[in-house]
């Protein structure tokens, strides 16, 4: 027996629609976790970082992290890449 081609058609489309939706913050913060526990993982081991805030721009989501030395910013994009930057908090800013 062969379905119908328009229960195939609307089934694809559900099936599809979570796959097309927006990221959401918690999906964004859960990719971030992972990059920062990666990141620490290959460079110098990072203390306990806790979540500080989360901002949403154009290309993704901008999640901030903070221990006692150090902030991280990890950027999560929509398709899912990540990219990590730290700041130590130590660092005073230039003089003008």
């Amino acid at each position: 027996m062969k379905p119908p081609i328009w229960g195939l058609l609307l089934f694809s489309l559900i099936a599809l629609s979570g796959c097309a939706s927006p990221m959401k913050q918690r999906e964004a913060q859960t990719y971030a976790q992972l990059s920062l526990r990666d990141y620490c993982a290959q460079s110098s081991p990072c203390l306990p970082a806790r979540f500080v805030k989360a901002q949403h721009l154009a290309g993704g989501w901008l999640l901030d992290y903070e221990s006692e030395k150090a902030k991280y910013g990890v950027m999560v994009r929509e398709s899912g890449n990540t990219q990590v930057s730290v700041w130590a908090k130590d660092a005073t800013p230039a003089a003008r």
